[in-house]
């Protein structure tokens, strides 16, 4: 009995299938990974740096955004817009970049900071502790 050899192509088709379940697979975990950094970082920016005013500022604008797809609200994207909903003005990118190095020793410009998933579950992270004081 003769064994037939798989063509070339039909390896790279096998090489890519198994390729692209495993990024499908990656990509969901990078999404969970990105709620639960966003969630942690909102609760640590509530509990260390923020002050009650901002927090009752962020519960309260919250509202207005379901979510923070970044590119079009905000020149500086949700870090801007972020800034913007807890009560600053003049918000550049130096404000931006200021804020987030002090407040979470994180770079403004990480692509992270731009992912809705991230921010939706900063904010919610925020707001959780601002509902319990």
């Amino acid at each position: 009995m003769r064994i037939e050899k798989p063509t070339e192509q039909k390896l790279k088709s096998a090489l890519l299938e198994g390729a692209l379940e495993r990024l499908r697979e990656s990509e969901k975990e990078y999404d969970v990974d990105l709620g639960k950094r966003g969630l942690t970082d909102g609760v640590r920016w509530a509990t260390r740096r923020a002050e009650y005013a901002e927090l009752e500022n962020l519960a309260e604008r919250y509202e207005e955004y379901e979510v923070y797809d970044t590119d079009e609200d905000d020149e500086e994207g949700a870090p801007g817009l972020f800034l913007r909903l807890i009560g600053g003005v003049d918000i550049d990118d130096e404000a931006v970049d200021e804020f987030w190095r002090y407040t979470l020793g994180k770079d403004a410009r990480d692509p992270v900071m731009y992912k809705p998933e991230y921010w939706d579950a900063f904010i919610k992270g925020a707001i959780s502790v601002f509902e319990q004081v």
